[in-house]
Formats: C-alpha cells, sequence, structure tokens
C-alpha cells in the first residue's frame, strides 16, 4: 500500500479515488449547514473559547438530547438558543454524530461496525445517549459528560465549546464579523 507523503499525492488520490465515504458525509453536512445559512440567515457553529471554529452546525447536526438541530427552534427572535422539539431539551448542545468527526477515520473500515449505531463517547465509557441530557449524569455513577475525545479542528474537548448561532447585525464582538448568540454547553 503506497501512503501519501505530500499534499500533491493526497489530492492525487482523492482525484483517483474519490473521498473515503465518511468525509464526504462531512462535507455533505457542512453544505447543508450553508445552504441553511443562507436559507435563514442563521450561521452556527461549534466553536472554542478562543474563538477557534470546529464544524458548522446544520440540519443534520445531532445534539446531546440525540435530536437534530433540524428539530430545535428559537422560542422567539431574541431567543439566546434553539430548545427541541422532540423532548424537555434546554438547549442546543452539539456532539458529533460521526466517528471520523473525532478522529476515529478506521472504525467504519473494521468488518460488523455500524456507524448508525456509534456514539461520542464519556470517559466513563458509555455515549452521550446514556447520560442525562440536562444533568449530564450517567447512571454508572459519572457526575457529569465529559468526552474521551477532541476535535479534529483544535485539541480540546467536548466541555471546551459553544455553539455559536451567528445572526445578522447585534454587534456583539466575537470577531467573527457578524452578530452572535453564545450558548456555552
Amino acid at each position: 500500500m503506497i501512503q501519501a507523503q505530500t499534499r500533491g499525492q493526497v489530492v492525487q488520490g482523492v482525484q483517483a479515488y474519490g473521498l473515503a465515504p465518511g468525509a464526504r458525509k462531512m462535507i455533505d453536512a457542512e453544505e447543508a449547514a450553508a445552504q441553511l445559512a443562507m436559507q435563514t440567515g442563521l450561521y452556527g457553529v461549534w466553536r472554542s473559547a478562543k474563538g477557534t471554529d470546529c464544524t458548522r452546525i446544520g440540519p443534520t447536526a445531532r445534539c446531546f438530547c440525540n435530536h437534530p438541530f433540524s428539530e430545535h427552534f428559537f422560542v422567539s427572535p431574541k431567543s439566546p438558543y434553539p430548545i427541541c422539539k422532540g423532548c424537555s431539551c434546554r438547549g442546543f448542545a452539539f456532539i458529533p454524530s460521526r466517528p471520523e468527526e473525532v478522529g476515529e477515520w478506521w472504525l467504519p473500515r473494521r468488518k460488523g461496525f455500524n456507524v448508525h449505531t456509534w456514539r461520542a463517547k464519556c470517559r466513563c465509557g458509555h455515549g452521550h445517549d446514556e447520560h442525562d441530557p440536562h444533568t449530564r449524569r450517567c447512571r454508572c455513577g459519572c457526575p457529569v459528560f465529559t468526552s474521551n475525545f477532541a476535535c479534529l479542528v483544535r485539541v480540546c474537548v467536548w466541555v471546551c465549546g459553544c455553539v455559536c448561532v451567528c445572526v445578522g447585525g447585534c454587534g456583539c464582538g466575537c470577531g467573527c464579523g457578524c452578530g452572535c448568540v453564545w450558548v456555552c454547553a
């Protein structure tokens, strides 16, 4: 097997073989998020406290409550965060929905692996869906969900991020060039 060593070799490989299925899904989700931003004027992003963007929040982005962003809505234009239509979730908190989003790109290649049942794991070993969406506690006695993964863009665990939903003209000064509503997980 030949391992790409330069950027040019990576480009050649993608041109010859296409993107990996997981990478394709991630790019499709980014495109759906961009389309949503153009249609609604809302630009959602998972961002570190230092201001580094990690991933766009689009219709298929998963919340800690396990419902997609598309099932969350803003109660009013001044509402600081979208709440869930399907449960008593207090506000959208992004959680990765694919192993590739946390650097576990090899998992979908394993025989018998089901990407649809994969869940982002806590240090206690349980998935986010086994933790209470409000208190983030687990039945095993774990006091709060603490990710055992880091973002692909920054070396920061899940608890370090905030959902930033940008809307035009609020002048909050976050440096992104538009108005922002911050919701910290």
